[in-house]
């Protein structure tokens, strides 16, 4: 009997680890679209980004991902982790810049030439999810962007998050438009003798 109770407490808590394991999202560089997101076949870091769901886990290895779009968390309590060492088993690092998120200057979120914004990460309303050691660069924003700004990570309405290891550094905005010329002064007035 005890035989049997242990055999269907181990088959149990197989069938958690097993379904656990299902939440794991792994992501390298040269990902595919088309991957899916497991150790052997992982995925893009938009596409992991795009497919998370509530609870999960994106589990980066560790190189630069140079992406032309804002990554979107869009699923509560979700885990980003870098630092995964694809060529060493998936063994985790720790160390500064080993995992660095570069957004490009494209394709710009906002209104253009209102409120324009060069985005790298981006969480709207979204709770308790955590990233942790990676590196987050934006480009510096140039061009006829006039006024945009740049943001390694913009939180909006965001609770109960944690970032831990991690380093953002924004580039610099874009210069604001010149203004427009002034008008003419008035017409001075006859001098006075001496």
């Amino acid at each position: 009997m005890t035989r049997i109770l242990l055999s269907t407490m181990l088959a149990i808590g197989l069938m958690f680890s097993a379904s656990a394991q299902c939440d794991i999202i792994y992501a390298t560089p040269t990902g595919s679209a088309l991957g899916t997101g497991t150790m052997a076949n992982p995925k893009s870091i938009e596409e992991a980004f795009s497919s998370v769901t509530t609870g999960g886990h994106i589990r980066l290895a560790t190189g630069n991902y140079n992406t032309t779009y804002t990554l979107y968390i869009i699923a509560d309590n979700v885990i980003i982790e870098g630092g995964f060492e694809q060529l060493n088993n998936w063994r985790k690092s720790s160390l500064a810049g080993a995992t660095t998120i570069y957004r490009q200057n494209t394709n710009l979120v906002g209104s253009y030439q209102i409120s324009q914004a060069l985005v790298a990460i981006q969480a709207v309303g979204r709770n308790g999810f955590e990233i942790h050691d990676v590196t987050i660069q934006t480009a510096s924003v140039s061009g006829t962007n006039y006024g945009a700004s740049t943001y390694g990570l913009l939180l909006q309405s965001c609770s109960a998050y944690k970032i831990i290891r991690t380093r953002v550094f924004a580039g610099s905005a874009a210069n604001g438009r010149d203004g427009s010329n002034g008008g003419d002064g008035s017409t001075g007035n006859s001098g006075f003798n001496g």
